[in-house]
């Protein structure tokens, strides 16, 4: 694995920003993780067969599903952010349950983003505009339902034990520990330094569980990820693409003494982790990138050493479970549907030229 190496980070303090007045701006530039050690994919080719399909056309249930995991039992759950619902199907594809209901009021949510199955089937939901913390048993049924003691925006949410969980926010501090309760009880260590020089939409990641205490949060436009182990202090790895930190414009207006500001990409940025999955100590990113396709690749968590790589179709989320099941959001029909595929066999090996571009 490559030594780390670190670009120097361009930096305008906001504070300019806000003393330069009324529609000014600012360029936010990139930092790298990584700059060396890019590496050639290998790639290996697997079918699939559709164990369970659920929507299309003339679907009622589905508007927006957005995520989607795995459970214990072998079905799967889904969050329709559209609709702020959860749906639950059960591993022949039949909808076991769905909960939520928009509103402020108990029981009901307005805008989860982050959704999670614990080893123990509990589903966890984050509501951050009502600021809760939500557990619902393997049945549907709520079992808890508190408020977050700092409520923020939450974009991911990882099992740590039954009973705690590492939150993902925009905030300056973008990890924090909390029960079930909401209690912050402890606010995790930044890992890298360049974290904390990013925006809140440069620091975009996704989080995912690897067992009891340890978890995984890859870079969504960047080019790494960081292990955090339950004993020891976090490992940096990239990914074997690099794709870079994005630069963004920040954007600020005054009226009177009030000062708005505005945070947005100066170009399309290039996707990498778009979805991670954990199968024993293996860790799978759906990588979104423009110079392959879509691609699923695969790491060693032990180690941080790349895989291999397979081809998958343009789907846009995918969950990896154990032999070989994989569920599935797709949007290149007329009508979103949800799938649950099996791998055929053993993968085997083929000519990276062989494959078609998505």
């Amino acid at each position: 694995m490559t030594m780390k190496t670190i670009r120097e980070f361009q930096w305008s303090a906001l504070a300019s920003l806000i003393l330069a007045g009324c529609g000014s701006q600012e360029v936010v530039g990139s930092i790298d993780l990584w700059h060396s050690g890019e590496e050639e994919r290998e790639w290996t080719q697997v079918e699939y067969d559709t164990i369970w399909v659920w929507g299309g056309i003339t679907d009622t249930l589905l508007a927006g599903p957005s995520q989607v995991s795995l459970t214990p039992a072998g079905g799967a759950v889904v969050l329709d952010v559209t609709t702020q619902r959860v749906h639950s199907f059960d591993g022949h594809g039949r909808l076991a349950w769905s909960w939520g209901k928009r509103g402020e009021g108990p029981g009901e949510i307005r805008n989860v983003r982050a959704l999670a199955v614990a080893p123990s089937g509990n589903v966890i939901v984050v509501d951050s505009q009502n600021g809760r913390l939500i557990v619902l048993g393997p049945d549907g049924r709520l079992l808890s339902e508190a408020n977050l003691e700092k409520p923020a925006y939450v974009n991911g949410v990882v099992v740590l034990r039954e009973g705690q969980y590492v939150i993902s926010t925009d905030e300056e501090h973008p990890w924090m520990l909390v029960d079930d309760r909401g209690r912050v009880l402890e606010t995790l260590p930044i890992p890298w330094d360049g974290i904390a020089k990013m925006t809140f939409l440069q620091r975009n990641g996704q989080v995912v569980r690897w067992r009891d205490g340890a978890w995984v949060f890859g870079f969504g436009y960047g080019n790494g990820w960081f292990v955090f182990p339950e004993l020891g202090l976090p490992r940096a790895h990239p990914y074997v693409e690099h794709t870079p930190f994005p630069k963004v414009v920040q954007s600020g207006t005054r009226q009177g003494m009030r000062v708005t500001t505005v945070t947005s990409f100066t170009k399309r940025p290039v996707s990498s982790a778009e979805k991670l999955s954990v199968v024993g100590d293996t860790l799978f990113v759906l990588f979104g990138g423009e110079a392959v396709g879509r691609v699923l690749d695969k790491y060693d968590l032990n180690t941080g050493a790349y895989l291999v790589s397979q081809a998958v179709p343009p789907i846009s989320e995918m969950a990896v479970g154990r032999d070989g099941v994989v569920a599935v959001i797709d949007y290149t029909q007329l009508a979103p549907i949800v799938a649950m595929l099996r791998a055929k066999g053993e993968p085997v090996a083929f000519n990276p030229g062989e494959m078609g571009r998505n």
